[in-house]
């Protein structure tokens, strides 16, 4: 049985550059080389200054704020302690969280809703996608 992938046609999150995503991946293959990259800088940087917070790895790495971000949404790194104001929060009921897009109980919710209508918490514009059918566009037939 073989596999067919799908792709889709998407802009870089970070440099916007249009590219073929295989995997709903929102980032370009070169950004995502750099990714990486960056990613190897901030573990090195954290052996050495455990405690360092977001500002302080940035002015010594010089790695943009918003990446720092996207490493803890993406879950590759975890805020360390939860001072008030400083954790993220869910993006569904603002619960403060460490890491990730959304707490446990909102997880496990979006879990359970996707069992049921198959789709992603990803693709919400499917469940509303108008189609027709080949031939036809709007109301007329060519």
């Amino acid at each position: 049985m073989s596999t067919v992938k799908h792709t889709l046609r998407v802009n870089c999150k970070f440099c916007g550059a249009l590219f073929d995503s295989f995997n709903l991946k929102k980032v370009c293959p070169t950004c995502d080389k750099n990714m990486d990259e960056y990613f190897k800088q901030i573990r090195a940087f954290l052996e050495t200054c455990p405690d360092a917070t977001s500002a302080e790895v940035c002015e010594a790495l010089g790695i943009p704020l918003p990446i720092i971000t996207f490493f803890i949404k993406e879950e590759r790194l975890i805020v360390k302690n939860k001072k008030k104001g400083t954790a993220f929060q869910c993006e569904i009921c603002h619960k403060p969280i460490l890491s990730g897009r959304f707490c446990f109980d909102c997880s496990i919710t979006i879990a359970r809703s996707e069992m049921k209508t198959g789709l992603s918490h990803e693709e919400p514009e499917r469940a509303s996608q108008k189609f027709h059918t080949r031939g036809e566009i709007g109301n007329k037939r060519l």
